[in-house]
């Protein structure tokens, strides 16, 4: 359909010397130089006020006229099934069990179901931009830092889809790396009345984003934000209930141990050094980190400070940072002091049950 009305309308402007700028490469550019070239049409009088053209060119305007119908019937066609995609997609993406499940469910679904060839969500830190999930894999957190990225400044200050791309607002580098693209579309994911995330798409092979696809995204993103925002309420109840299950099963032995436990005033005397923590290769809490995030848990539930650990393995503080940032978001604690209960509860001995 669009190189059908590519022809027409060539053909039409070239028998009335009208310049064009260029062929469509999309449905909705089509239906709009074809309504362009219409209006051009009537307004320099090659089409009477019955809307009908010279007879010469009547059969070839009439062809073109029906053309722009079926364009539009086809698009309106088109954004039925966009419709339908996207409600199944939020139905699929409500059955996600954790924060982590659901973003890299969204990235797939942008890529799978909606038809766009790259998607990333980015979380905003301090210090940048965490790139946390992709499409195809990053291999670990990607950091892009906050300066020089007006597209994603707008996204956040207006709170609504925004189009980088070499013109109007430039794209920005990392991101346009990240989607091999120059030209994409950027969505914020709102929780709690902040921004929170990023959501960006872009499309390599099929040419320019449209505004279809911005209205798309849009759609998603305000879907993905409540879910977002729906986990993230379950999750912090969830933690919240373990914790105080775990300080009053805490308590309840404790005070088995004082009321059973025989009295003795003997100090005992540590000689050996202090062991090193490690995490287990079955631990429920290491599951969801990655090889540097458990090499900075291990650090950090010994009770080491951001730049011990980053001495230690030889990074900068802010990376660090960045690391336990996402090691208490992917284990679900609120702060560090939290983290180490957890992991304290976790490798704990159990009693035997008898």
């Amino acid at each position: 359909m669009v190189s059908r009305l590519n022809e027409l309308d060539q053909q039409l402007c070239g028998a009335h010397g009208i310049a064009r700028s260029g062929d469509a490469t999309t449905l909705d550019e089509a239906i709009t130089m074809a309504d362009a070239t219409t209006d051009r049409l009537a307004k320099s009088g090659h089409i009477a006020h019955d809307g009908t053209a010279a007879p010469i060119q009547e059969g070839l305007f009439a062809v073109f006229l029906q053309a722009q119908v079926e364009a539009r019937e086809l698009r309106a066609n088109d954004r039925v099934g966009v419709v339908r995609s996207l409600t199944a997609v939020i139905r699929r993406m409500r059955k996600a069990e954790s924060l982590h499940r659901l973003g890299r469910q969204a990235c797939t679904e942008l890529c799978d179901t909606l038809d766009f060839d790259h998607s990333l969500l980015s979380f905003l830190e301090d210090d940048g931009f965490v790139v946390e999930e992709s499409d195809h894999g990053l291999g670990g957190p990607t950091v892009i830092p906050r300066q020089d990225c007006e597209s994603e400044a707008r996204c956040i200050r207006l709170r609504e889809t925004v189009r980088a791309d070499d013109r109007d607002v430039p794209a920005t580098p990392g991101y346009r790396e990240l989607l091999d693209s120059g030209e994409y579309l950027v969505a914020p994911v709102v929780a709690k009345s902040e921004v929170v995330a990023l959501l960006h798409v872009g499309r390599r092979s099929r040419g320019r984003v449209t505004i279809g696809d911005c209205d798309v995204l849009d759609a998603f993103a305000s879907a993905f934000s409540l879910l977002y925002e729906r986990m993230l309420n379950f999750e912090r109840v969830q933690h919240q209930r373990a914790s105080i299950a775990r300080a009053a099963s805490r308590l309840a032995e404790e005070a088995d141990r004082i009321a059973t436990a025989a009295i003795s005033l003997d100090v005992e005397h540590d000689d050996g050094g202090v062991e090193p923590a490690t995490i287990a290769a079955d631990s429920a809490l290491g599951a969801a980190l990655s090889d540097r995030e458990r090499e900075v848990f291990e650090r950090l539930v010994r009770g080491a400070s951001n730049a011990d650990i980053a001495d230690d393995l030889v990074v900068t503080v802010e990376t660090v940072k960045t690391h336990v940032k996402r090691i208490l978001r992917k284990i679900g604690a609120i702060n560090r002091s939290e983290a180490i209960a957890l992991y304290l509860d976790e490798t704990k001995p159990r009693r035997p049950i008898r």
